[in-house]
């Protein structure tokens, strides 16, 4: 396990404590969906948002407890890499897309695993 880094502010030590004692809530997601209208290369997306994100400090920020039962950063050598997914089965035209988005967004990201989640989602027409 990497080694702890500095203790978290007040602030988010909060957000924190909030998402301990309701841990399947969203409340504190910040969901975004961009949607791109022009074909894009996806190996150079992808290769694209490894370089933010290993480069990101607040991307690459775990939660874990340590011994006085606190919470701490730990700062992981790699950000998370996007997802990528094949055309949503349940989501075939731009509606369907955007209540899957809202779906999704009701799903908790655990603090303690990755506080980024990132998922490229192929359109059904390319």
């Amino acid at each position: 396990m990497p080694a702890a880094g500095e203790p978290l502010s007040h602030p988010q030590q909060q957000i924190a404590l909030g998402q301990q004692l309701n841990p399947d809530s969203p409340l504190y997601n910040m969901a975004f969906a961009l949607v791109i209208p022009a074909p894009i290369s996806v190996p150079a997306f992808l290769s694209a948002w490894q370089i933010v994100a290993d480069s990101s400090e607040a991307l690459r920020t775990q939660l874990l407890q340590n011994r006085e039962g606190a919470i701490a950063r730990v700062l992981l050598p790699r950000g998370p890499a996007t997802r990528l997914e094949s055309p949503v089965a349940d989501a075939p035209d731009r509606e369907g897309f955007l209540w899957w988005c809202l779906v999704r967004c009701w799903v908790a990201v655990p603090l303690y695993v990755l506080l980024c989640d990132s998922i490229l989602v192929e359109s059904a027409d390319g």
